[in-house]
């Protein structure tokens, strides 16, 4: 009969295949879980992305206004009028792609509501500078163009701009890290699943190894008894041979 030991062992044995199987399939629903979390992510910071750039555009856009607006008030020229007016042709459909995206991502929409309404604030203000100026009040027009209006939208621009860039930065760094503690979990996992697999293997290979043990203890018990039992029993019958034989000679 097997020892306690091997008993020990076989019932270790038959525990290693459950849990290998149960940690290879929490493997795979980490695997998945990490997958779309990552995916998830990944997606956030597209949209983020998309809203920083279309707000770096608005800011680059208002800026080159403002310059060829200043260029023209105080040099009169009217050459600085041709960039200021093709940028403001591209300025009302880049806000509408603003809006656009804010309609679409929700979670977006305040900060490019907000940006859109200091663009437009923005664009207000030096399209009133010009008509003054153009209408023969230059006084008046650099008068609005050292108000605090301009100003404080530009700065409200700035500062949306410059939390969007802040927030895709953020997002691209937690989803690198949420990807390296996915890949790293992962590896663990394989190597745990890989140790487990080896100790079933070995397990199983000490068991039919014990077995072929005992089978052997087993039959060379069987023989050692058959034999003795064999010798007595012909001894046995080497004597009731004599005792037949004797009685017949009687």
């Amino acid at each position: 009969m097997p020892g306690p030991d091997a008993r020990s062992r076989w019932t270790t044995s038959r525990y290693l295949g459950p849990v290998t199987v149960t940690l290879a399939l929490l493997l795979l629903a980490v695997n998945e879980f990490g997958y779309r979390s990552v995916e998830r992510l990944v997606e956030q910071r597209a949209i983020i992305l998309e809203a920083r750039t279309l707000a770096d555009e608005v800011r680059r856009l208002t800026l080159m206004m403002e310059s060829a607006k200043r260029g023209h008030i105080l040099t009169g020229r009217a050459t600085y009028l041709e960039p200021y007016d093709e940028m403001n042709r591209q300025f009302e459909p880049l806000l509408e792609q603003v809006l656009a995206l804010a309609r679409r991502y929700p979670e977006q929409r305040p900060k490019l509501e907000a940006l859109v309404e200091a663009a437009r604030r923005r664009q207000s203000e030096m399209v009133e500078v010009l008509q003054r100026f153009q209408s023969g009040h230059p006084k008046a027009a650099m008068e609005l163009t050292l108000t605090e209006i301009g100003r404080e939208a530009m700065v409200r621009i700035n500062e949306i701009t410059d939390d969007i860039r802040r927030e895709e930065t953020a997002a691209y760094l937690h989803a690198g890290q949420v990807r390296q503690s996915v890949g790293f979990w992962s590896r663990v996992g394989i190597a745990g699943l890989v140790l487990l697999c080896a100790a079933a293997v070995l397990a199983v290979l000490r068991l039919a190894r014990e077995r072929e043990d005992e089978r052997g203890h087993l039959a060379r018990e069987l023989h050692d008894e058959l034999g003795g039992l064999l010798t007595a029993a012909k001894l046995d019958v080497a004597r009731v041979r004599k005792r037949v034989g004797v009685a017949g000679l009687e």
